[in-house]
């Protein structure tokens, strides 16, 4: 057995034609580089989204392909809710007045009488039902949320107060959420999902996350929304391209947070990510069944 890091494979391509096995990112998995590697008998790919891979050519030749799910669940679902209370709890403002050496006072901010939202009592609106979600509506639960998930499998989580798989669901899901998290993976039915007509259905004072792909929401509609008052915050943690263009206007929106498609690199993510890789390596020296396989 073959097994090049993605170092090895940019210093030496040459070595593509021994390889029986890879660690490999999605995105680097195209016809040509497939096609460089004609004894490739299983891919191995830490992440859990698969697009970007030619499937078709790993499916014509029979390669055996498992990703990373549920190895960043833990991870992902904690920056989420990072960002759910950075929001709520104002922490943009309170930490723009640390910078001033501000002391804020009512009098200074007559909103302040209210300190800020909280987390309880609120609606959590999860677009996805995989482990993803699972983690993130589990610690939804301690802050005693009501959960909605719009899902097409896993219909029985016990974390779940409202399980939807319709599009009419779909939109009231959309209605009643104080905040809607997208954790579903990027396919034809889910690209550009949220857009103009998606955002309209929304609350006003509702927050958008997106810790799942770009694509599956339209950008400018996202802008136009923020822009208009239809939502009041959206917290990103990916985007149509990356890096983010300096040009966006994402950049400069105060009721926008970003990160660099880093939500889900978490101490914990390593560890589940390393003991998926040992496991698997030992059931494909010894013929076994390999965890997280995709269906092709």
């Amino acid at each position: 057995m073959v097994f090049f890091s993605n170092e090895e494979m940019s210093a030496h391509p040459e070595v593509m034609a021994e390889a029986e096995v890879l660690n490999i990112h999605p995105y680097m998995l195209t016809k040509e580089f497939l096609h460089m590697c004609p004894k490739l008998k299983w891919i191995q790919t830490p992440a859990a989204g698969v697009d970007g891979a030619c499937m078709e050519e790993i499916k014509r030749r029979g390669i055996l392909f498992t990703n990373g799910t549920g190895n960043m669940s833990v991870s992902i679902a904690e920056d989420v809710f990072c960002k759910m209370l950075m929001h709520s709890r104002r922490m943009r403002e309170y930490d723009e007045a640390k910078r001033r050496r501000q002391w804020l006072t009512f009098d200074q901010d007559p909103w302040m009488a209210v300190v800020a939202r909280d987390l309880y009592g609120k609606r959590l609106g999860l677009i996805g039902d995989g482990a993803i979600a699972t983690e993130i509506a589990k610690r939804a639960k301690a802050f005693e949320m009501e959960v909605l998930t719009y899902g097409l499998y896993n219909g029985k989580c016990p974390y779940w107060d409202t399980f939807y798989d319709t599009d009419e669901g779909l939109k009231c899901l959309l209605k009643e959420s104080d905040f809607v998290v997208i954790v579903v993976p990027l396919t034809a039915s889910t690209r550009y999902m949220m857009n103009t007509k998606t955002f309209a259905l929304m609350k006003s004072s509702a927050m958008l996350l997106n810790a799942a792909r770009g694509s599956i929401v339209k950008e400018d509609d996202l802008i136009h929304a923020l822009e208009g008052g239809e939502i009041a915050a959206a917290a990103l943690d990916v985007f149509e391209v990356e890096p983010l263009p300096e040009s966006s206007k994402l950049w400069e929106m105060p009721n926008v947070y970003i990160t660099t498609h880093k939500a889900g690199a978490g101490d914990s993510w390593v560890k589940r990510l390393k003991k998926l890789y040992e496991d698997n390596v030992e059931a494909y020296a010894q013929g076994r069944p390999l965890r997280n396989q995709v269906s092709l």
